[in-house]
């Protein structure tokens, strides 16, 4: 905790000695001078020396007052000192200034006294007076006090420490916690301690009752020691059965007046509002990447290692945690910082899967496969849940075609499938590709998946133009898949069909009767242009699309015409079209 300078009798001597230095220049405005005929008749005498003690405290005080308020010393530069004091303090509002920064000091030692009061004995009473203190003077006045003073990191580390008995005062103690992540600076935040304290946050009640009692075996702080009547007895102190819940008002008052600040009044576990404060800090480390690259950490990797992933795992099917759980999910495993946390995220894998036919979290449990099958292609095979996963996706592909209208399920069904089937094609046979078997079991389901991405790609409509890169890069992705058909060795003839027999008969499909691969690659270029205008196409993401092309294009050996053959090719083309298909023309181009 910062201490204060101690006062010395020097500050005593520089104050006296500053009114003792204080000249008799010129009287206020509207006042005669003093003694006026004096200095008249002797004009060449030395300047006189005039008594404190004859000065009245009226006229000191004028004299005081006169000089500051114009900010002009009169004395010559050759007769005052430039470190004297009476230099320094020659400033406009200097009082002022240093009297703002007492009071910032006084409010920050009180602050940091309550939060480690807080931290060391974790007690209601402790807890209240904080909570009152905050109250009075509002938390953006302390938080700003004490940040004035350099410890803000200080009060966050005392915070931490609490080991609170009781499932509400743990609630109000995180609660309290969360309210002050808006206030205080980010690099405050980002600690180690900050993390295991959430985590540890996370805990089931009796598991942290369990905890707290270990913790509990050591002497109490002077704080907590009861005090002795006059029989000398020892008496514990009497608490209030309404004192739990006037904290949990005034903790909802702090952070702006309503309870849907921090939820600590809606009834929701410690667990919750636990998770709540986690997503706030991914949210402020995604935001801040300078702050962590100067510090040199990963918050997600902190998580993981205080044990994060697992607690989550058991938060997954928790009805009041659930949502929560799934979206820190999300946060955590959107980039690649979690890729070596192999055995943790594996085991979220089959307790994700078995959310999927839940239909209020449905597209979250999507989002977080998505990004796990992102880092970990091999996730479903892994932890033998590929095939439930294929016959979901199948429902859904079927589901979403019949009502000809994209959903957010389809579209991460999507996304989920093609990284599961990229990975197929590089790794696995046929017989071992789930996924990719489930799909090609039937003709009809390949025709359809073709018909879905034609139909959308008609579609003058952004989401449908989207849904049709989807499907395109689904398809061009399964026909890479290696066969165990004699004579074939990839997938390439049965996605190859499909796509001629849908592309019958129209323009494009004359066109290109000989190559019906030609289509697939289009779409995707078309997509990759889409999303690169759109600003969300990445470095990586272009890499990966491009590697995935060109093994399509050789695959099917398809060859890109040269600059002056492609507009023979295209003249040829435009001839032989109807001109009311001017869309499918511009998707021949392409290649």
């Amino acid at each position: 905790m910062a201490t204060k300078r101690c006062r010395s009798h020097v500050d005593v001597v520089g104050g006296i000695d500053e009114l003792l230095a204080i000249p008799v220049c010129s009287p206020p405005h509207g006042e005669e001078p003093l003694d006026t005929k004096s200095s008249s008749r002797q004009p060449h005498s030395s300047p006189q020396v005039i008594d404190i003690d004859v000065i009245s405290p009226t006229a000191v005080k004028r004299l005081r007052t006169s000089e500051p308020s114009t900010g002009v010393s009169y004395h010559s530069p050759s007769t005052v000192s430039p470190s004297s004091p009476r230099t320094i303090c020659d400033s406009i509002g200097g009082d002022e200034i240093d009297l703002l920064r007492r009071k910032d000091e006084e409010v920050a030692d009180m602050a940091l006294f309550l939060a480690k009061a807080v931290g060391e004995t974790s007690s209601r009473h402790s807890l209240a007076e904080l909570v009152a203190f905050l109250g009075r003077l509002g938390v953006s006045r302390v938080v700003l006090a004490v940040k004035r003073v350099g410890e803000l990191s200080t009060l966050v580390d005392h915070l931490h420490q609490a080991t609170l008995l009781t499932e509400n005062e743990r609630r109000i103690a995180i609660a309290l916690f969360y309210t002050l992540m808006g206030h205080i600076d980010a690099e405050a935040l980002f600690q180690e301690c900050v993390v295991r304290f959430l985590v540890k946050s996370l805990c089931p009640a009796e598991r942290q009752e369990a905890l707290v009692a270990v913790h509990r075996c050591t002497a109490p702080h002077w704080s907590m020691r009861p005090k002795l009547n006059g029989a000398g007895q020892r008496s514990s102190p009497s608490i209030p059965g309404d004192v739990t819940d006037g904290l949990e008002s005034q903790v909802a008052r702090l952070c702006g007046g309503t309870a849907e600040g921090t939820g600590v009044e809606e009834g929701r576990s410690c667990a919750s509002l636990a998770l709540r404060s986690l997503l706030t800090l991914m949210f402020l480390y995604n935001s801040c990447p300078h702050v962590t690259a100067q510090q040199h950490l990963s918050v997600p990797l902190l998580f993981a290692n205080a044990g994060g992933l697992e607690q989550l795992g058991k938060l997954l099917i928790c009805g009041d945690t659930q949502e929560h759980a799934l979206a820190l999910l999300e946060v955590m495993t959107a980039t690649e910082e979690l890729c070596s946390q192999n055995a943790g995220l594996l085991a979220l894998v089959p307790l994700l899967v078995a959310q999927l036919h839940t239909c209020a979290v449905t597209v979250p449990v999507l989002k977080v496969l998505t990004n796990i099958t992102n880092i970990l292609p091999h996730a479903l095979h892994a932890t033998g849940t590929a095939t439930t996963f294929a016959h979901f996706a199948l429902q859904t592909f079927s589901h979403a075609q019949a009502l000809c209208t994209p959903d957010e399920t389809e579209i991460f069904a999507l996304c989920c499938a093609i990284n599961v089937i990229k990975y197929e094609s590089k790794e696995m046979e046929c017989s071992k590709a789930e996924l990719a078997s489930t799909l090609v079991a039937s003709r009809d389901t390949l025709v359809s998946l073709a018909t879905a991405m034609m139909e959308s790609h008609r579609c003058n409509n952004t989401e449908q133009l989207v849904r049709s890169g989807y499907y395109a890069l689904l398809l061009g992705a399964l026909s890479l898949v290696s066969a165990t058909e004699e004579g074939s060795s990839t997938l390439r003839v049965p996605v190859m069909t499909a796509v001629a027999g849908v592309l019958g008969g129209t323009s494009i499909g004359l066109t290109i009767a000989h190559q019906p691969m030609r289509i697939v690659v289009a779409i995707i270029q078309e997509f990759l242009l889409f999303q690169s205008s759109a600003g969300t196409l990445t470095k990586e993401t272009l890499k990966e699309m491009k590697a995935l092309v060109d093994r399509i294009l050789n695959s099917n050996q398809i060859d890109i015409a040269p600059e002056g053959d492609r507009s023979s090719s295209v003249a040829e083309t435009t001839t032989a079209a109807s001109p009311d298909e001017d869309d499918d023309l511009l998707l021949g181009q392409l290649l």
